[in-house]
């Protein structure tokens, strides 16, 4: 099942009275309407009936047995840890059965009901039993939370997300972090281990109050799926800051080292660690090998890398994205939906008087999905989206017309399955010039020398639904120039490079001008049809090799002004 639209919890919530915060919470004190002073109660105090204690035999379960008993591969698809990193400690057979995970998991339960009232011990039973999979009996506890109110839906908000219930979780997740301890908040929603270089050193430099415009925009471009309410990506970066604190602040109390080091656990825990698990969750698997024990993060929950790669101030022109994440890149594979594939697509911009166009179109056939709904997106802000038309019924592919603003744009293609399975593909658009000598985007069309099309509605009709072209065929592409005069002689050239080298092209046809000279630049000149003169043209790529290029276009009038458009396309391998 795949995510289903979200509604954001609100409330109106007692302001809480700013508490100082150490590890997870040193002292919590709020006005609140079901108690008036929430103070934490430690692990250790005896009102809390035992929790440390079970806390600590289940992390520090005497340690027997051989590394060469148990063996998790990530590469096989084996969860260890039953969810918990921790476990890394457990290296014998048996050591976290089905048996002993009941017991815990029902002595933490009791304990629990017993100090609902207390902020610490209820979101450590609520960690612990999410951890262990024992999700309704978390979410039950978390509901009965009767400590300050922002912190319990903080707890509520991890038990949901682990749950997958993100139509709930992220709900509870925002209302809790509107009235929570700024020093938890800050800590919360702060994204610098996710950040590219280039923007970590600006995002650092700003104070907590001053980043949520940067959080937006950076939420935004980094949300799994734009075409559906909600963003589980932020719910899941919040879990896991969440989680932490709560770890850390375990880790103090039962006196654990985790990795059976004499060594600082503040410093393990705010440093390297931290960083890992935010950037990718808690480890879930390990093995040993000639140099000794190694721990992945996450390989089997961090699958995809839905952060930009390129930085957030370089702008939308510049975003790119690398859904396959690498053992240390960011990472997160979501639960209500996947698989998640690239979809295969074409954008492009086109000028009208007081609107930019924007089109789109896709190839979901070329992805393992069944037969689904595919969905248009353009949007020029956070939270913000603009009406599109489409599918259109003449197109061979789904294919998208949207009016928008002139603006920098962050468009996108999706599709989710009845099966949960997803494909979607993003691209950052800048604006066209609105006046004055312009090219719109040339479309790759599927057409050939004998049949180029003749006007915008014929190109549309024929887009093709990617940037990838089979070798052996012609290019065919349609374009429109803007600004100028009836019968004015403009000049054309068109030129085709790759990364490697500039190659050469063979025109085959470029609107009745043919020319079998083999040259880095074709160039020609003709007389404008009106103030917008559209254009195709037909390429031969024959002589080109397997790889990415990208075709320039230039037009210049006799006036002076000078005008270009890029489209990069690949050329797939041959055989």
């Amino acid at each position: 099942m795949y995510r289903a639209p979200l509604g954001l919890v609100s409330a109106s919530i007692p302001t809480a009275i700013r508490a100082s915060f150490l590890g997870v919470v040193s002292t919590l004190c709020a006005l609140h309407a079901r108690a008036t002073v929430a103070q934490e109660v430690p692990l250790t105090d005896p009102a809390t009936s035992g929790l440390d204690a079970i806390l600590r035999v289940y992390y520090e379960r005497p340690l027997r047995g051989s590394f060469q008993m148990s063996y998790c591969s990530p590469d096989r698809g084996n969860t260890c840890f039953n969810g918990d990193h921790e476990d890394r400690r457990c290296r014998m057979i048996g050591c976290r059965t089905d048996a002993v995970v009941n017991d815990l998991a029902a002595d933490v339960e009791r304990v629990a009901r017993g100090r609902l009232d207390d902020p610490l011990a209820v979101a450590q039973a609520v960690y612990a039993l999410s951890r262990l999979g024992r999700h309704p009996v978390a979410a039950g506890l978390a509901e009965e939370c009767a400590a300050v109110e922002w912190w319990c839906g903080l707890v509520a908000g991890m038990a949901y997300h682990r749950a997958g219930r993100e139509e709930i979780a992220e709900g509870r997740f925002r209302s809790g972090l509107a009235e929570a301890d700024p020093e938890v908040a800050c800590r919360l929603e702060g994204v610098s281990e996710l950040l590219h270089e280039a923007d970590r050193h600006r995002y650092q430099e700003l104070a907590c109050s001053q980043r949520g415009p940067f959080h937006e925009r950076f939420w935004w471009l980094a949300d799994p799926m734009l075409t559906t309410p909600g963003n589980d990506r932020w719910s899941e970066h919040v879990t896991r800051r969440f989680e932490l604190l709560l770890h850390e602040r375990l880790v103090r109390t039962t006196r654990l080292d985790v990795d059976g080091l004499q060594r600082s656990l503040v410093s393990r825990h705010q440093d390297r660690h931290e960083a890992l698990v935010v950037r990718r969750g808690f480890e879930d698997s390990w093995s040993t090998s000639s140099r000794g024990f190694r721990s992945w993060v996450s390989q089997g929950a961090a699958r995809y890398q839905f952060v930009p790669t390129s930085p957030i101030g370089a702008g939308l022109e510049a975003l790119s994205y690398d859904l396959e994440a690498g053992e240390f890149d960011e990472g997160y594979t979501p639960t209500d939906y996947g698989p998640l594939f690239e979809l295969r697509a074409q954008f492009g911009r086109f000028r009208e008087s007081a609107r930019m166009v924007v089109v789109a179109a896709a190839r979901p056939d070329l992805t393992p999905l069944d037969p689904a709904e595919v969905r248009f997106l353009a949007t020029d802000r956070p939270g913000g989206a603009l009406r599109a038309t489409g599918p259109l019924e003449s197109a061979r592919h789904p294919t998208f017309v949207a009016e928008v603003p002139y603006a920098p744009l962050l468009v996108a293609i999706e599709t989710v399955d009845g099966r949960g399975t997803a494909a979607r593909a993003r691209e950052g658009l800048g604006a066209l010039a609105s006046s004055g000598l312009g090219l719109s985007d040339p479309l790759l069309v599927e057409a050939s020398a004998d049949d180029l099309p003749e006007s915008r509605e014929e190109a549309l009709a024929a887009m093709r639904g990617s940037t990838r072209v089979e070798w052996g065929r012609e290019i065919v592409l349609y374009w429109e120039v803007y600004g100028l005069r009836d019968q004015e002689r403009i000049e054309v050239s068109v030129g085709v490079s790759s990364e490697r080298e500039t190659v050469t092209t063979r025109i085959m046809s470029a609107l009745g001008v043919r020319s079998e000279a083999a040259a880095p630049v074709v160039a020609w000149s003709e007389l404008a049809s009106g103030e917008v003169h559209p254009m195709a043209i037909a390429i031969d790529v024959r002589a080109l090799h397997d790889g990415d290029y990208t075709l320039v276009l230039a037009v210049s009038t006799t006036s002076g002004g000078t005008a270009t458009a890029e489209r990069r396309f690949g050329l797939a391998v041959r055989g």
